[in-house]
């Protein structure tokens, strides 16, 4: 028998020969840098170390000999890619600045806790010649078990829930890159066993390395508005794809993953999937709402907010006409805008309500943020003393040495009122473990305004506003940080909480392949038992 030579061997791309090696003295102050960062600004540092025991000082100790004794910048990178790890939180991540990744030609997807293949990656591999179908089972990757591969990825993935934090771990076995995780090189080979049979397939593959070059020749910070982001779309931004038989690609989009049931009547296809279709109590309507960016350059609108916002509300109007109870899918929903989310709520709200609650960190620097918003603002504006008073409310905090302020909305706000157009009948939301952010805040406002029932599982936890700040001096690390925490109408946070199902519900092998229509199966007969 011939001998079969592989290799999964560790690669950092780091191409040192053109790259200086920092320092420990600059690695050490690069480190600190992000210490004071966090010490200053970080909104869930005192709830980490209070309801989970996740204590900066005591991490700091952990990582900082390592961080002095670490002999490539490589190292520490990837050292302080773990250090934010550490904290549980989906905001919170370093951008190591690279492009490099590697990848096998095939996706992977975790499905009742089992690495399943969902793909083909069509840039590598024509999908006509590819030998594994979707629904085979990756078992391990040159002997070694896909179980023991998820783990050694894990400390690079900080994540406010322990079953987002696996899942986003399975998507970078077969297709990884550098600014998260180190990389992968050479031949491997890949054992599967096929879909509905209990046989065993092996083959070998090539990784494919594209972009090696050297670490520090990039850098990956990018400014933001103050405030407004409550999304994961740019830290998960390289895990998706076009190809629109990966479960990545429904991230962000408003592609539907669900089957579209037999006579459904077509509302929208673009820029997101809506229709309603006949029950033995009447039509049920499903809206795909897949993030709260208004990114349309509609000139037709006032702004791409409006033109986000009325494509929706034409929906609505439809479906409160011509339905007797809603399905809303936000399933791997990455976020948004607050303001967005806010005002979407008032498609579904039949009295006043509360906006999004937060908790903001009581600092010099949120209170002059504050004060030059609402400096900017006419004075004859009722936003301007909406803003002032949140000003206020922060420089109380911050003066009386507290480290978060009191519940506010974002802009000062106590109470929006109901669209003229709005639903009014039953509604079921589907969500599930990549929710998040506004993906979180959403169904979470619409239960606890008593005004959904949840469907499927636990969103991800990431529970506040996030703004990229510069990136660390030396290393040209780019940093996301949470700066806020947000809560449930009921006073819970939701960050490492989420939002809980009423009606709890995992997806299913036999969903997964076949259009999910167990799956929606289950939330028909869910919401047939709301309607009246």
């Amino acid at each position: 028998m011939t001998k079969i030579l592989v290799t999964f061997t560790a690669l950092f791309l780091s191409l040192q020969l053109i790259a200086a090696p920092l320092t420990p003295e600059e690695k050490t102050l690069d480190f600190m840098q992000l210490i004071g960062r966090m010490k200053s600004g970080y909104g869930p540092l005192n709830y980490k170390k209070q309801t989970q025991g996740i204590d900066v000082d005591v991490l700091q100790e952990k990582y900082l000999k390592k961080i002095q004794e670490s002999k490539t910048n490589d190292e520490f990178y990837y050292l302080i890619s773990q250090f934010i790890s550490e904290f549980r939180d989906s905001h919170f991540v370093a951008e190591i600045p690279t492009e490099a990744s590697a990848k096998l030609p095939f996706y992977v997807d975790l499905v009742e806790d089992k690495v399943i293949i969902e793909s083909v990656n069509t840039d590598l591999v024509d999908e006509d010649k590819f030998s594994f179908k979707k629904g085979d089972e990756l078992i391990a990757i040159d002997g070694k078990p896909v179980a023991e591969i998820i783990k050694s990825l894990l400390p690079y993935v900080g994540e406010g829930y322990e079953k987002t934090q696996k899942r986003f771990a399975t998507w970078m076995i077969t297709s990884r890159k550098a600014e998260r995780v180190p990389l992968v090189e050479g031949k491997s080979l890949v054992t599967i066993k096929l879909y509905g049979r209990n046989t065993t397939k092996t083959e070998i593959f090539n990784w494919k390395v594209v972009n090696e070059n050297p670490l520090e020749m990039l850098t990956a910070f990018r400014p933001t508005s103050f405030l407004q982001k409550l999304s994961i779309k740019e830290k998960i931004k390289d895990f998706l794809t076009a190809n629109k038989k990966s479960e990545r690609s429904y991230m962000c989009s408003g592609e539907s993953r669900i089957e579209i049931p037999i006579h459904a009547t077509i509302v929208s296809e673009k820029p997101f999937v809506s229709y309603y279709w006949p029950t033995p109590k009447g039509n049920i309507g499903y809206v795909r709402i897949g993030h709260f960016y208004p990114e349309d350059e509609a000139k037709w609108a006032s702004s791409n907010l409006d033109a986000f916002f009325l494509r929706y509300e034409k929906v609505i109007s439809i479906m409160e006409k011509n339905t007797v109870g809603l399905i809303i899918d936000q399933d791997h929903n990455c976020g948004g805008y607050v303001d967005l989310g806010n005002k979407m709520l008032g498609l579904f709200m039949q009295q006043a309500y509360k906006p999004i609650q937060f908790s903001l960190v009581a600092s010099k620097e949120n209170y002059l943020e504050y004060k030059k918003m609402a400096d900017s603002i006419d004075p004859l504006a009722s936003m301007h003393d909406q803003v002032q008073a949140v000003a206020d409310i922060v420089k109380d905090s911050w003066v009386k040495g507290e480290r978060m302020t009191p519940l506010v909305s974002l802009n000062g706000e106590d109470f929006l009122q109901p669209n003229f157009v709005r639903y009014t009948k039953p509604i079921i939301m589907l969500i599930d473990e990549m929710s998040a952010s506004c993906g979180d805040a959403f169904p979470v406002m619409m239960k606890g305004l008593g005004r959904a029932k949840l469907l499927g599982t636990r969103t991800m936890g990431a529970g506040g506003h996030v703004d990229e700040n510069p990136p660390l001096n030396y290393s040209q690390i780019a940093v996301s940080m949470t700066r806020s925490m947000f809560f449930r109408p009921d006073g819970t946070p939701v960050e490492n909480n989420g939002a809980e199902p009423d009606y709890p519900y995992n997806i299913t092998l036999d969903d997964f392949v076949n259009g999910y229509k167990g799956y929606r199966n289950f939330y028909t007969e869910k919401i047939l038992e709301l309607v009246k």
